[in-house]
């Protein structure tokens, strides 16, 4: 049987009567129905697959399509994230996203410092996006998500189409909407929740 989480690569060679070959590989990666821990450094290190530290992933957005069972937590060390783009939180099925890891242990203390996601100077991004998602976000800041169509609606966080959300010891401060006639937050909007 096939061990739950596990990636697997397989090689195929065939061939006919009259010696066509064909040959060809097939990834699989099986899906844990316990939840998992993942891991995600100021930089990636080692083989990048998120079973710990040693092994984290580059960047959020893998550890986040990683999560596929509720209760799935992404360990996530202090420090600040740039962002080129939105962090996409949709379609979780209750992930936790939890902030002001050392980097170390399993998965480690926490610090006093902070786990910072903001924008690339020059970006306008909002920095977290959800729709149909359940999620928890713990000890992290939102900061700098900045906007300037008519229109838009919070910069830091945004979630519609009936997600759940949990924001922890959470800080959402410096975002903005760069346009006069928008009425709605700019740091957090929340939408047909």
């Amino acid at each position: 049987s096939l061990a739950a989480n596990t990636f697997y690569h397989y090689r195929s060679v065939a061939s006919n009567r009259v010696a066509n070959t064909w040959s060809g590989t097939t990834d699989y990666w099986t899906q844990s129905t316990n939840p998992l821990g993942r891991y995600v450094p100021a930089s990636g290190a080692g083989i990048l697959d998120g079973t710990s530290w040693v092994n984290a992933y580059a960047g959020l957005p893998r550890a986040l399509e990683d999560c596929t069972c509720p209760g799935d937590t992404v360990y996530v060390q202090y420090g600040t994230y740039l962002q080129n783009s939105n962090l996409n939180l949709s379609s979780l099925p209750g992930a936790i996203v939890a902030g002001g890891y050392a980097g170390t242990g399993s998965p480690g203390d926490r610090t006093n410092e902070p786990t910072v996601f903001s924008r690339v100077v020059d970006k306008y991004i909002r920095i977290f996006y959800g729709q149909a998602t359940t999620v928890t976000l713990d000890r992290i800041t939102i900061e700098g998500g900045s906007l300037t169509m008519p229109d838009d609606d919070g910069a830091g966080l945004y979630f519609t189409g009936n997600s759940s959300v949990t924001l922890t010891n959470c800080l959402v401060r410096n975002n903005t909407l760069n346009v006069e006639w928008t009425e709605d937050g700019a740091g957090l909007f929340i939408a047909a929740c």
